[in-house]
Protein backbone atom coordinates (compact mmCIF):
# COMPACT_ATOMS: atom_id res chain seq x y z
CA UNK A 1 0.00 0.00 0.00
CA UNK A 2 1.31 3.59 -0.81
CA UNK A 3 -1.21 5.33 1.19
CA UNK A 4 -1.46 4.68 4.64
CA UNK A 5 -0.37 5.67 8.41
CA UNK A 6 1.13 4.08 11.20
CA UNK A 7 1.99 5.40 14.38
CA UNK A 8 3.18 3.41 17.74
CA UNK A 9 1.93 4.40 20.63
CA UNK A 10 2.02 3.45 24.75
CA UNK A 11 -1.29 3.61 26.24
CA UNK A 12 -1.30 6.75 28.67
CA UNK A 13 -2.62 7.06 32.16
CA UNK A 14 -5.55 9.82 31.37
CA UNK A 15 -6.70 6.75 28.67
CA UNK A 16 -7.15 4.02 31.07
CA UNK A 17 -10.32 3.31 33.04
CA UNK A 18 -11.37 1.89 36.53
CA UNK A 19 -9.67 -1.64 35.63
CA UNK A 20 -6.51 0.02 34.30
CA UNK A 21 -6.69 -1.24 30.94
CA UNK A 22 -7.16 1.48 27.67
CA UNK A 23 -10.79 2.68 28.09
CA UNK A 24 -13.30 1.70 25.27
CA UNK A 25 -14.56 5.21 24.67
CA UNK A 26 -10.49 5.71 24.46
CA UNK A 27 -9.94 3.81 22.39
CA UNK A 28 -12.61 4.93 19.73
CA UNK A 29 -10.95 8.14 20.52
CA UNK A 30 -7.49 6.97 19.44
CA UNK A 31 -8.86 5.33 16.34
CA UNK A 32 -10.50 8.86 15.35
CA UNK A 33 -6.86 10.67 16.09
CA UNK A 34 -5.53 7.77 13.52
CA UNK A 35 -8.26 8.60 11.09
CA UNK A 36 -7.49 12.37 11.29
CA UNK A 37 -3.88 12.47 11.16
CA UNK A 38 -4.15 9.54 7.85
CA UNK A 39 -6.21 12.09 6.26
CA UNK A 40 -3.81 15.22 7.02
CA UNK A 41 -1.39 13.04 5.80
CA UNK A 42 -2.65 13.08 2.60
CA UNK A 43 -4.00 16.86 2.38
CA UNK A 44 -8.03 16.64 2.81
CA UNK A 45 -8.14 16.97 6.66
CA UNK A 46 -11.35 18.82 7.97
CA UNK A 47 -9.08 22.13 8.76
CA UNK A 48 -7.97 22.06 5.20
CA UNK A 49 -10.74 21.57 3.34
CA UNK A 50 -12.72 23.79 5.59
CA UNK A 51 -11.21 25.85 4.34
CA UNK A 52 -10.28 24.93 0.82
CA UNK A 53 -13.60 23.19 -0.66
CA UNK A 54 -16.26 24.51 2.42
CA UNK A 55 -16.82 20.97 3.44
CA UNK A 56 -15.89 18.78 6.24
CA UNK A 57 -16.09 15.08 6.29
CA UNK A 58 -18.51 13.18 8.46
CA UNK A 59 -19.17 9.64 9.86
CA UNK A 60 -22.14 7.45 8.54
CA UNK A 61 -20.91 4.23 10.57
CA UNK A 62 -18.45 2.91 12.94
CA UNK A 63 -18.05 -0.73 12.96
CA UNK A 64 -15.32 -2.17 15.81
CA UNK A 65 -14.28 -5.57 17.45
CA UNK A 66 -12.38 -5.71 20.73
CA UNK A 67 -9.91 -8.88 20.70
CA UNK A 68 -8.19 -7.48 24.07
CA UNK A 69 -7.94 -4.14 25.71
CA UNK A 70 -4.46 -3.07 26.38
CA UNK A 71 -3.11 -2.59 29.80
CA UNK A 72 -1.82 0.91 30.95
CA UNK A 73 1.82 1.77 29.66
CA UNK A 74 1.05 -1.22 27.00
CA UNK A 75 2.70 -0.68 23.26
CA UNK A 76 0.71 -0.93 20.59
CA UNK A 77 1.41 -0.53 16.67
CA UNK A 78 -1.15 1.68 14.76
CA UNK A 79 -2.05 1.35 10.92
CA UNK A 80 -5.07 3.30 9.23
CA UNK A 81 -6.13 2.72 4.92
CA UNK A 82 -8.60 2.95 3.01
CA UNK A 83 -10.11 -0.61 2.15
CA UNK A 84 -13.22 0.75 -0.12
CA UNK A 85 -13.77 3.65 -2.15
CA UNK A 86 -16.49 5.10 -4.44
CA UNK A 87 -17.97 8.45 -5.90
CA UNK A 88 -19.18 9.90 -2.61
CA UNK A 89 -18.19 7.75 0.34
CA UNK A 90 -14.81 5.67 1.39
CA UNK A 91 -14.06 2.76 4.15
CA UNK A 92 -11.39 3.33 6.08
CA UNK A 93 -9.54 1.00 8.42
CA UNK A 94 -7.14 1.37 11.51
CA UNK A 95 -6.24 -1.42 13.74
CA UNK A 96 -4.14 -1.99 16.77
CA UNK A 97 -1.46 -4.38 17.49
CA UNK A 98 1.16 -5.61 20.79
CA UNK A 99 3.82 -7.43 18.83
CA UNK A 100 2.09 -9.78 16.72
CA UNK A 101 -1.29 -10.03 18.50
CA UNK A 102 -4.19 -7.95 17.41
CA UNK A 103 -5.64 -6.11 19.67
CA UNK A 104 -8.71 -4.17 18.15
CA UNK A 105 -9.98 -2.75 14.92
CA UNK A 106 -12.54 -0.39 13.53
CA UNK A 107 -13.97 0.40 10.59
CA UNK A 108 -15.21 3.84 9.57
CA UNK A 109 -17.33 4.59 7.03
CA UNK A 110 -16.98 8.23 5.93
CA UNK A 111 -18.48 10.91 3.26
CA UNK A 112 -17.61 14.53 2.49
CA UNK A 113 -20.45 16.99 3.05
CA UNK A 114 -21.45 20.78 2.32
CA UNK A 115 -20.58 22.50 5.46
CA UNK A 116 -23.57 24.96 5.17
CA UNK A 117 -26.53 22.97 3.14
CA UNK A 118 -24.77 19.30 4.80
CA UNK A 119 -25.17 18.09 1.11
CA UNK A 120 -23.25 15.12 0.59
CA UNK A 121 -20.00 16.13 -2.09
CA UNK A 122 -17.87 13.84 -4.04
CA UNK A 123 -14.41 12.80 -2.83
CA UNK A 124 -13.35 14.37 -6.14
CA UNK A 125 -15.00 17.85 -4.43
CA UNK A 126 -12.44 17.54 -1.54
CA UNK A 127 -8.98 16.79 -3.50
CA UNK A 128 -9.66 12.95 -2.00
CA UNK A 129 -6.22 11.64 -4.46
CA UNK A 130 -7.31 9.78 -7.26
CA UNK A 131 -5.15 7.18 -6.94
CA UNK A 132 -6.07 6.52 -3.42
CA UNK A 133 -5.36 2.20 -3.07
CA UNK A 134 -6.89 -0.33 -1.25
CA UNK A 135 -5.83 -2.33 1.13
CA UNK A 136 -7.25 -5.76 3.34
CA UNK A 137 -10.58 -5.63 4.48
CA UNK A 138 -9.97 -7.36 7.83
CA UNK A 139 -13.46 -6.06 9.54
CA UNK A 140 -16.08 -8.30 6.54
CA UNK A 141 -19.11 -5.95 5.88
CA UNK A 142 -21.00 -2.86 6.50
CA UNK A 143 -22.84 -2.15 10.37
CA UNK A 144 -25.93 -4.33 10.27
CA UNK A 145 -29.27 -2.30 9.96
CA UNK A 146 -30.78 -1.80 13.46
CA UNK A 147 -34.05 -2.58 13.37
CA UNK A 148 -34.58 -2.81 17.34
CA UNK A 149 -38.08 -1.58 18.81
CA UNK A 150 -37.81 0.47 21.66
CA UNK A 151 -40.79 2.06 24.12
CA UNK A 152 -39.97 4.05 27.28
CA UNK A 153 -39.45 1.38 29.50
CA UNK A 154 -35.77 1.25 27.39
CA UNK A 155 -35.33 4.66 28.50
CA UNK A 156 -32.19 4.95 30.85
CA UNK A 157 -31.12 8.79 30.88
CA UNK A 158 -31.08 11.98 29.19
CA UNK A 159 -27.67 14.16 28.56
CA UNK A 160 -27.36 17.48 27.52
CA UNK A 161 -24.74 18.65 24.84
CA UNK A 162 -22.69 20.93 26.16
CA UNK A 163 -19.20 22.85 24.52
CA UNK A 164 -17.31 20.18 25.08
CA UNK A 165 -18.61 17.64 23.43
CA UNK A 166 -18.55 19.91 19.88
CA UNK A 167 -15.59 19.53 17.36
CA UNK A 168 -14.57 21.48 14.54
CA UNK A 169 -17.49 19.95 12.23
CA UNK A 170 -20.05 22.00 14.61
CA UNK A 171 -21.41 19.39 15.57
CA UNK A 172 -21.12 16.46 18.35
CA UNK A 173 -18.06 14.27 18.40
CA UNK A 174 -19.01 10.81 16.95
CA UNK A 175 -16.97 9.46 19.96
CA UNK A 176 -19.48 11.48 22.65
CA UNK A 177 -21.88 8.53 21.18
CA UNK A 178 -19.65 5.81 22.46
CA UNK A 179 -19.64 7.23 25.68
CA UNK A 180 -23.53 7.76 26.03
CA UNK A 181 -23.57 4.40 25.17
CA UNK A 182 -21.40 2.65 28.18
CA UNK A 183 -22.37 5.33 30.57
CA UNK A 184 -25.84 3.51 30.93
CA UNK A 185 -24.21 0.83 32.65
CA UNK A 186 -22.40 0.98 36.13
CA UNK A 187 -18.91 0.38 36.55
CA UNK A 188 -19.65 -2.97 38.96
CA UNK A 189 -21.44 -4.35 35.87
CA UNK A 190 -18.52 -3.77 32.99
CA UNK A 191 -16.36 -5.16 35.72
CA UNK A 192 -18.02 -8.75 35.04
CA UNK A 193 -17.77 -8.34 30.88
CA UNK A 194 -15.79 -7.91 28.00
CA UNK A 195 -17.10 -5.95 25.09
CA UNK A 196 -16.34 -7.90 21.94
CA UNK A 197 -18.06 -5.56 19.20
CA UNK A 198 -19.69 -2.14 19.09
CA UNK A 199 -21.80 -1.33 15.19
CA UNK A 200 -22.71 2.01 15.33
CA UNK A 201 -25.00 4.51 13.05
CA UNK A 202 -25.00 7.65 12.94
CA UNK A 203 -28.13 8.87 11.17
CA UNK A 204 -28.53 12.81 12.08
CA UNK A 205 -26.59 15.55 13.66
CA UNK A 206 -26.85 16.88 17.14
CA UNK A 207 -25.41 20.38 18.11
CA UNK A 208 -25.16 22.26 21.29
CA UNK A 209 -27.81 22.59 23.29
CA UNK A 210 -29.86 19.79 22.35
CA UNK A 211 -30.73 17.44 24.77
CA UNK A 212 -30.60 13.13 24.23
CA UNK A 213 -32.18 10.67 25.30
CA UNK A 214 -30.92 7.34 25.68
CA UNK A 215 -32.60 3.83 25.13
CA UNK A 216 -30.98 0.05 26.01
CA UNK A 217 -32.54 -3.08 25.50
CA UNK A 218 -31.18 -6.60 25.79
CA UNK A 219 -31.76 -8.32 22.60
CA UNK A 220 -29.95 -11.75 22.95
CA UNK A 221 -27.82 -13.23 25.79
CA UNK A 222 -24.60 -11.26 24.81
CA UNK A 223 -26.20 -8.34 22.38
CA UNK A 224 -27.36 -4.85 23.69
CA UNK A 225 -29.01 -2.61 21.21
CA UNK A 226 -29.31 1.33 21.83
CA UNK A 227 -30.96 4.17 20.75
CA UNK A 228 -30.44 7.99 20.85
CA UNK A 229 -33.22 10.71 20.24
CA UNK A 230 -33.61 13.79 20.24
CA UNK A 231 -37.56 14.77 21.22
CA UNK A 232 -39.00 12.38 18.17
CA UNK A 233 -35.67 12.30 15.66
CA UNK A 234 -33.47 9.08 16.11
CA UNK A 235 -29.85 10.43 15.85
CA UNK A 236 -27.67 7.15 16.61
CA UNK A 237 -28.79 3.37 16.29
CA UNK A 238 -26.06 0.61 17.94
CA UNK A 239 -25.61 -2.51 19.01
CA UNK A 240 -23.16 -3.69 21.74
CA UNK A 241 -21.89 -7.41 21.77
CA UNK A 242 -20.24 -8.75 24.75
CA UNK A 243 -18.38 -11.84 26.55
CA UNK A 244 -19.06 -12.62 30.63
CA UNK A 245 -15.59 -12.84 32.41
Amino acid sequence: MNYKYSEHQIVKFSNVDFKLKLGIVDACQITQNMVTDFFRKYDFDNSIIASRNNAVLVVLKHKLHFNRLPDFDEAMDALSYTTKKSTYLFEIETGFKHNDEDLFFCKSEICPVDIKTREVKKLSDIGYPEEMDLGPNRLIGRAKRNLTVFNEDDYIYSVRMLPTEIDYSGHVNNVCYIKYLINTFNTAYLKTIDITDIEISYIHEAFEGNILKVYRKLIDDNTYSFLIKREDEELTRATLSFKQK
